[in-house]
């Protein structure tokens, strides 16, 4: 089951990278490249706005957004981003912030991670998630089980043209002048098709209690046993 963790997308895509640092451009435009080349651009937009963890809106139960003085609307925390999205930058605008008082305040920022972007987010955007935080890490092993199960077939393969970009880039997003000074990549993974299947180089077979290897010749073209 894929796992987001509460805090910004930031976060749960840099889990377990600590080297990538979200203030710094070349990081950034790494993780944008694994974006894109994964169809995930309404992550990518997420990225774009304020880091749930740091955006102080969090904190309250109410926001009410003010415009040259007069109170034109009153937010809850998951409204908020589309409140401020319709306000002109180039008035005169302010964001005036109520809240219940300070200790209730301090009680729901110790209790209540956010996570209000979650509810933006498809099935198949949580999954994708996952398997780009994994690629991020840019690991020498990957092993994947049943990594298209979530997938149609065609999201599926193209998500594996991916994780090929990677093995022969030696890391997805990577500059491409430096791939010889990186180790090889190797990914296990175990496919739904016989296309998924063709697309390996090494092909291993679980059967009579034992793993032994085999050819793409002797698979059958329905992937069955």
């Amino acid at each position: 089951t894929p796992t987001l963790l509460g805090g910004s997308p930031w976060k749960n895509l840099a889990f377990g990278c600590p080297e990538l640092r979200e203030d710094d451009d070349s990081h950034r435009l790494r993780v944008q490249h694994v974006l894109d080349a994964m169809d995930m651009q309404k992550v990518k937009k997420l990225l774009d706005t304020k880091k749930a963890s740091q955006n102080p809106f969090n904190a309250l139960k109410f926001h009410e957004i003010s415009v040259k003085g007069r109170v034109v609307s009153r937010a809850s925390r998951g409204e908020l981003d589309d409140l401020l999205q319709v306000l002109d930058s180039d008035e005169e605008t302010s964001v005036l912030l109520e809240c219940c008082d300070q200790g209730e305040m301090d009680e729901e920022i110790e209790g209540t991670p956010d996570t209000a972007w979650f509810n933006s987010l498809t099935y198949t955007d949580i999954v994708k998630i996952s398997l780009a935080r994994a690629l991020l890490m840019n690991p020498e092993v990957l092993v994947l089980h049943r990594p298209f199960h979530h997938y149609d077939n065609e999201t599926g393969n193209r998500v594996l043209q991916r994780l090929v970009q990677h093995r022969r880039n030696r890391g997805l997003g990577m500059p491409e002048d430096e791939r010889h000074s990186r180790r090889p990549r190797s990914i296990f993974y175990s496919p739904e098709t016989y296309d998924q299947a063709s697309k390996a180089d090494v092909f291993w077979q679980i059967g009579g209690g034992t793993v032994f290897e085999t050819s793409l010749a002797r698979i059958n073209k329905d992937f069955s046993p």
